[in-house]
């Protein structure tokens, strides 16, 4: 599956993917994801290969993942040029990277609002962490239009 320039706002889901739960390899490209709710992955729960490129994910959550869940044992989550933005957690507040591990040995606190250490360890290794705080949506917008403005201005003569 392939998505493009869409916006998914105020979706909810019970479990998983609260606007998109991928079950195929998928890309999604250019699209936003604002105010969509599920107990796992906000906006995606995902459990397969996934590329996200150029999405904006603001104000989703979820219980893990308020913007992503990213189930490592079923495939990659490629991201290129993304933005997160108060999206909110009890664990993961943008991703949450799960993968299977030994539960009996688990050592983590389960009321570390932060990514468990024992499965960031064996996320897989193109997934990116982010913090729940990030660069405002319209500081980034200005500061890209800067850098083209900039790159456009030197070609003239």
């Amino acid at each position: 599956m392939t998505v493009t320039g869409s916006t998914f706002t105020g979706n909810t889901a019970d479990v998983s993917g609260g606007a998109i739960y991928v079950l195929g390899t998928s890309t999604i490209i250019d699209s936003v994801f604002t105010k969509n709710t599920a107990t796992y992955g906000g906006a995606i729960g995902k459990e397969a290969d996934l590329t996200l490129k150029n999405c904006i994910f603001i104000d989703n959550n979820g219980y893990a993942g308020g913007a992503i869940l990213n189930d490592a044992d079923y495939g990659a989550l490629d991201m290129v040029g993304n933005v997160f933005e108060d999206n909110a957690a009890s664990y993961g507040n943008n991703i949450w990277t799960i993968t299977e591990f030994d539960e009996e040995n688990d050592t983590s606190d389960p009321a570390d609002t932060n990514q468990n250490p024992e499965l960031s360890v064996k996320a897989a290794s193109k997934t990116v962490g982010m913090q729940p705080t990030g660069i405002p949506i319209a500081g980034f917008m200005v500061a890209v239009l800067m850098v083209l403005s900039s790159l456009t201005m030197s070609g003239r003569k």
